[in-house]
């Protein structure tokens, strides 16, 4: 990837030289990151002379790839516009370089792109012939982190390898087509008619066993199509990779005509896609022998038949060999010695081994050219004859094969356009088959995806855990509306389904909008455009970053992006800070997504601050709904089932007792925790509702149902005075009891 960033804008460009793919673009600075979304960078280049602040910025952004600066001549004109040209010129409106005029900063990444590359590569790049534009069109965003805390690619934490999105849908039958898949989880699309045209596809094949069955079968044959071309083009392919492009294009018309009568629009569309490569399957097989060396050094490539004066060649050769092969013969009837052998080393030559206990027998048009221990070994002139006729008939003809070679790869690069959109083409039909396999596998449904703005699920599941996970799946229902329910806060214990609840439903939005089938027996998704997660905690110690600095700039960072459409997933923020603290800001959170000071995105919010179900009061658009749990023989039992309601106890200490906590701490932990929760019993007696601060509560304000007896004032004032005068973080638990004792005692005296 190379980026050129000047006055708060990037123009970037990237290329594959495995595959031939170059795209670019140009955007903000700050949407770098959605505009390279799904491309796995591997170096970044930047001009010499960019603030270090910048680079250090995008480095971060695209997760810390290798970085190379380049001279400012390479970004300069006319060398930009020479590159350009010399690159695109031959393969005139292919792809989207027209587009490339409209984006100076794009136009300049890409010349200085191409010509750094080619310094490394020692020449042009062939292989380059269609640029396509990054962000020509919407689809679902999804920063690095959304990515990493869903696992689509890679698990977290160190878990199960294969406990992954992609692993479980990719069932592609082409390396094209897996790299393909992977773009599409990548980048899930926003329109909904193309959204709806995949879902008709992969539905067709899903109810067309058949069908679905002969294509997979003739993907199976179909080779890694663009790499082939690509290094066809680049003059680095090797006789097999020709064998197997040849295996390749004839297989294209049984597989088109697989797709031909389809329900489906975009199976017919792809199908026109497929181009009609038989004359080049048909030249390949005429020229390529069918079980073809790995290498040109030896010859034994080119097809008898192929050439005329390579034939001559190998006849001249062939004829030579047949002569020596019946030397061994010959020599023993003439000589009389039975055990004369004709040989060849690669040191020698060919020559004739005598043993000496023969010598006196030999002939006297022998001559010596080796002496062993046991025997001697000769030559004769018409051997030598032979011998130099081969060698230079074998030199001619790999000469000859490299040349036909050279003029094959020359004749396919010239078809390189058509097959690379040949390769495009397969590939989606093989995301389309992987999907149906997928849904058929997993028991997944089709989704609605239309342009509302709400999430309505029946009996979801989350795709992998429901696969992989210790025990029995349990689905669940949800139902967001901007409007009415626009934010979830789930309550409950810990251990019990909510991160994997908010997980579920975010990888159900991305099956869908990439055109899948969901986990689900029902579920209509309003077009996301954005997914934010706000979950997992941990620090950056190598950015000096803690575990609260990090999740307050992830937080920090939803409140900045998000929009209407947006899908925003909180899992415990402000944990990372005292309580007192995080709640406060975790409440300020809240409050400024309902009060839609920005957007009013759809989110779901899991936490243990159980005083947040409160704002339901302040906030209709607030649901509560909790984990629903059965208290069973000392010990809790998790249904994870989500319900209306709220929670007001975490069980900590029942999650602690399953992780193997000693008994002597969890039992001190118990005593602690019901001192505390005593002593908030008590502060609670004094919390009110202040009606003129909706959604603040106030501490000891006094209620009608109090009372005004002289009795009963008094007792009252000193129990305020006394509280307010408490020091509650440096006071010991049992101190803290004989406290509340002594409040007891002040309000009802002993007798």
């Amino acid at each position: 990837l190379l980026v050129l960033c000047e006055e708060g804008r990037a123009g970037v460009a990237l290329v594959d030289v495995s595959t031939g793919d170059f795209f670019f673009g140009e955007d903000h600075i700050r949407r770098l990151q959605r505009l390279v979304q799904g491309k796995k960078i591997r170096e970044l280049l930047y001009k010499k002379g960019t603030p270090a602040g910048a680079v250090s910025a995008l480095v971060d952004v695209l997760e810390r790839p290798f970085v190379t600066e380049l001279e400012p001549a390479l970004f300069a004109e006319p060398s930009v516009t020479d590159v350009l040209q010399d690159q695109f010129a031959a393969h005139d409106g292919a792809g989207d370089v027209d587009a490339l005029g409209a984006m100076p900063l794009a136009r300049a990444a890409s010349g200085a792109l191409l010509a750094h590359c080619r310094e490394l590569k020692g020449g042009a790049l062939p292989q380059v012939v269609a640029p396509r534009r990054l962000g020509a069109k919407d689809f679902l965003a999804l920063d690095e982190e959304t990515i990493r805390n869903l696992e689509l690619f890679e698990p977290l934490y160190g878990g199960e390898a294969g406990a992954t999105l992609i692993r479980l849908i990719d069932s592609t039958a082409t390396p094209m087509g897996g790299r393909e898949l992977r773009m599409a989880l990548q980048r899930p699309l926003c329109d909904v008619q193309e959204i709806d045209a995949r879902l008709d596809a992969v539905s067709e094949l899903y109810g067309d066993t058949p069908r679905h069955e002969t294509l997979v079968a003739l993907l199976k044959g179909i080779h890694d199509m663009p790499r082939l071309a690509a290094r066809i083009a680049s003059r680095k392919a090797i006789p097999r990779e020709l064998h197997s492009l040849r295996e390749s294009l004839e297989n294209l018309p049984a597989l088109k005509e697989a797709v031909r009568d389809s329900r489906s629009a975009l199976l017919r569309r792809l199908d026109g896609q497929i181009g009609d490569h038989a004359e080049a399957a048909a030249t390949i097989r005429k020229a390529i022998v069918d079980d073809p060396p790995g290498h040109l050094r030896d010859g034994g490539v080119i097809r008898k038949g192929f050439n005329a004066e390579l034939d001559a060649l190998i006849e001249r050769s062939e004829a030579a060999k047949v002569w020596i092969a019946n030397l061994e013969r010959r020599e023993r009837e003439r000589t009389g010695i039975g055990t004369l052998k004709v040989g060849y080393n690669k040191v020698f030559g060919y020559f004739i081994e005598v043993s000496k206990m023969h010598a006196a027998s030999v002939p006297e048009d022998y001559v010596g050219k080796q002496t062993l221990v046991n025997a001697q070994r000769y030559y004769t002139r018409a051997l030598k004859e032979r011998e130099e006729l081969i060698l230079e008939s074998e030199e001619k003809r790999i000469a000859c094969e490299q040349e036909n070679f050279e003029k094959l790869c020359a004749r396919l690069a010239s078809e390189l356009l058509s097959l690379m959109e040949t390769s495009a083409a397969v590939a989606r039909v093989d995301v389309i088959q992987s999907l149906a396999v997928a849904a058929r596998q997993h028991g997944f449904r089709r989704p609605v995806v239309d342009g509302s703005k709400v999430i309505e699920l029946g009996a979801s599941r989350h795709p992998v855990l429901e696969r992989v996970g210790p025990e029995a799946f349990v689905p669940n229902d949800l139902q967001l509306d901007v409007d009415r329910r626009q934010f979830a806060l789930i309550t409950g214990p810990n251990m019990s389904g909510k991160s994997t609840f908010l997980r579920q439903v975010a990888l159900i939005v991305v099956l869908a909008q990439m055109g899948s089938f969901v986990p689900a027996e029902r579920a209509r998704i309003g077009l996301v455009d954005q997914i934010f997660t706000r979950v997992g905690a941990g620090d950056r110690l190598s950015r000096g970053e803690s575990t609260f600095l990090v999740e307050m700039k992830e937080t920090s960072y939803i409140l900045d992006n998000m929009t209407d459409r947006s899908l925003v997933l909180l899992d415990e923020v402000g944990r990372g800070t005292s309580t007192y603290d995080g709640l406060s800001i975790a409440w300020a959170v809240t409050e400024y997504i309902l009060q839609g000071i920005k957007a009013r995105p759809k989110t779901l919010f899991a936490t243990h601050f159980h005083e947040l179900t409160q704002l339901r009061r302040t906030y209709p658009r607030l649901i509560n709904l909790k984990i629903a749990i059965r208290e069973w023989e000392g010990g809790v039992v998790f249904l994870r089932k989500i319900v209306s309601g709220t929670s007001d106890r975490s069980y900590g200490i029942h999650a602690a007792r399953v992780a193997g906590l000693p008994a002597t701490v969890l039992k001190r932990a118990e005593e602690i925790l019901h001192s505390l929760e005593m002593r908030r019993d008590l502060l609670r007696q004094g919390l009110s509702h202040d009606a003129r601060h909706p959604g603040q509560m106030a501490l000891f304000e006094p209620t009608s149902d109090m009372g005004s007896s002289d009795r009963n004032e008094q007792p009252l004032d000193e129990l305020t005075r006394r509280l307010r005068d408490f020091d509650i973080n440096g006071t010991t638990p049992l101190d803290a009891l004989k406290f509340l004792q002594s409040l007891k005692d002040s309000l009802d005296p002993p007798r």
